[in-house]
């Protein structure tokens, strides 16, 4: 159920929550580190929440759901030693946002939930609430009914704890003062405490290391049959192939449904020249382990042969696909640079990027991202 179809009382008491924490002005006070989280009494799902504003950038709050949402928050929050930086931390957010935004940047959607609340969009109010959902590899959209209500209490439990924190401004440098001792291996966060403790609010630590964890995903599977015929067809060669994927940051509309998503792109490369095996585009809807083993088999049988070596980036990669490539007699390695693989992969961004800038000059529409 869309938001709009939600009881206008419904909407309404959650608009006048968002005005409420406007007229608090937190980013005044609060920085953008994760302070506080929302605990449901009934489904005792948390919500990790950031006051946004700091920085002068984006005015609102960001709440990440559950253990997902705890994911990316920790991934855009703690990088792996060593690593690069993570491009694809803002396209894979699981998270509501509030934030205030200026009519011109007002959706249809979003002017659409202020008039099903009954917010009236006179003039001289500079700036109107909207609440986005994001999940992974989709763009953002309007929160759905049941996003609504949940937000309205996590809301008030902030708006709760930032009336708290101006009238003691203990709970802001206690925090602080444990986030300098704490490294980066773990962060403390304040949740509501329970009805018989002393003070209102407890702190709770959040391990910093689980944004290390990769997903996992099941082996591909193949029939013996089917890998008979495959070496027959693609015999051994002393070549070593570079595999790996990555999201491409202009955004395409799915065929049904219509909605825009981030496509992400299944590269094979030849380690030792630029020469791309192997490309193709895949929705957040199709499965990934299928994705992965159906397009490599396809490299195979496009290129009519097989390599010695198979490079991947992440151990994901490599359970998915060790199992298939050990019956073709492929060792596959995880290496930490990929770089033929990188650069057709900065090829293609600068390329669809490039594109998408031409779109803009011409319609002032980019990709469809505000269509």
């Amino acid at each position: 159920m869309t938001a709009q179809q939600s009881p206008a009382p419904e909407l309404a008491h959650l608009f006048a929550i968002a005005t409420e924490f406007q007229s608090l002005a937190p980013w005044k006070t609060f920085s953008d580190t994760p302070m506080i989280a929302h605990v449901d009494p009934v489904t005792n799902l948390t919500v990790y929440c950031s006051i946004l504003g700091a920085n002068e950038e984006v005015f609102g709050l960001a709440m990440y759901p559950g253990d997902a949402g705890l994911q990316s928050l920790l991934r855009m929050l703690v990088p792996v030693d060593n690593a690069p930086p993570d491009t694809e931390a803002g396209m894979l957010q699981t998270a509501w946002l509030l934030s205030f935004d200026v009519r011109r940047e007002l959706m249809v959607e979003d002017k659409a939930l202020l008039k099903a609340a009954g917010v009236r969009m006179q003039k001289g109010v500079r700036r109107f609430p909207t609440f986005h959902s994001h999940e992974p590899a989709w763009l953002p959209q309007t929160c759905t009914a049941q996003e609504c209500r949940q937000i309205t209490d996590v809301l008030a439990c902030v708006n709760r704890f930032v009336r708290d924190a101006h009238n003691d401004p203990s709970l802001i440098t206690t925090l602080e003062n444990f986030e300098r001792k704490s490294g980066r291996t773990r962060f403390p966060i304040y949740v509501p405490a329970p009805a018989d403790h002393g003070a209102p609010w407890v702190i709770r630590w959040i391990d910093a290391t689980t944004a290390r964890d990769e997903p996992s995903f099941p082996p591909f599977e193949i029939c013996a049959t089917d890998v008979q015929r495959l070496r027959v067809q693609c015999p051994p060669t002393a070549d070593c192939w570079q595999l790996g994927t990555f999201l491409l940051p202009t955004p395409v509309k799915e065929r049904s449904g219509g909605r825009l998503f981030f496509p992400r792109v299944l590269l094979i490369t030849d380690a030792a020249r630029p020469f791309v095996f192997h490309s193709q585009l895949h929705t957040p809807h199709d499965n990934v382990s299928h994705a992965i083993g159906s397009e490599f088999i396809a490299a195979l049988q496009t290129n009519q042969h097989r390599p010695t070596t198979l490079q991947v980036a992440n151990k994901s990669h490599a359970d998915i696909l060790r199992p298939l490539c050990a019956a073709l007699d492929i060792q596959v390695k995880i290496a930490a640079e990929l770089p033929s693989l990188e650069d057709a992969k900065n090829s293609l961004i600068n390329d669809a990027m490039m594109r998408d800038l031409q779109m803009q000059a011409q319609d002032g529409l980019g990709s469809g991202m505000m269509q």
